[in-house]
């Protein structure tokens, strides 16, 4: 069974292969997320998305994640990666794409932006996960208000909820590149 830490540096491979700049990409053995930088990530989202309704960061986890990498990066004073994949809880795979598929939505674009099954989220350099939409979104969708405005913040091997995430490739770019982006930015 392959590692998050095998699927993110596959990830990177695929990145690199279809062009995008992923030359130092640097995996480091240490966790990275504690009591202290949760604290000042809670602020620091709280200024960036506190003014947001849990409907308007419900599925926009292309667009929340775009706006809040660089304060990501300060907070834990790392490298950061948007990571692009999906994840499966439970055994049943959601939002998933394959390589073919990113290949195919490069030749001729996305075929209709609210069918496309793909997430984004924030991977540190530890591996360890920034996730600040899925849980909302959930949320919302389900009307569970115990999950609005709760935050994935951990490192994958932590996760105890059957909850497993499977990067596929990286960069916002690609994100452009395929015309997901045209969707969010006038």
């Amino acid at each position: 069974m392959n590692t998050y830490k095998d699927e993110f540096l596959k990830a990177v491979e695929l990145a690199r292969s279809l062009g995008y700049d992923y030359k130092n990409v640097n995996i480091v053995d240490r966790r990275i997320i504690n009591q202290s930088s949760l604290n000042n990530l809670s602020a620091v989202l709280q200024q960036i998305l506190g003014s947001l309704s849990p409907y308007e960061i419900a599925a926009q986890c292309f667009i929340t994640n775009l706006e809040i990498l660089p304060a990501i990066e300060s907070v834990f004073n790392c490298k950061v990666y948007y990571t692009l994949g999906y994840y499966t809880q439970f055994g049943e795979d959601i939002f998933k794409f394959t390589q073919k598929d990113i290949e195919l939505w490069l030749k001729k674009g996305i075929p209709e932006f609210t069918n496309i099954n793909m997430h984004a989220w924030i991977t540190l350099d530890s591996t360890e996960i920034i996730d600040v939409t899925l849980l909302t979104s959930i949320g919302v969708a389900t009307n569970n208000i115990e999950l609005i405005g709760t935050i994935i913040n951990s490192h994958p091997n932590d996760f105890d909820n059957g909850m497993v995430y499977h990067p596929v490739v990286l960069g916002h770019k690609i994100l452009q590149d395929i015309g997901v982006l045209r969707y969010f930015i006038t």
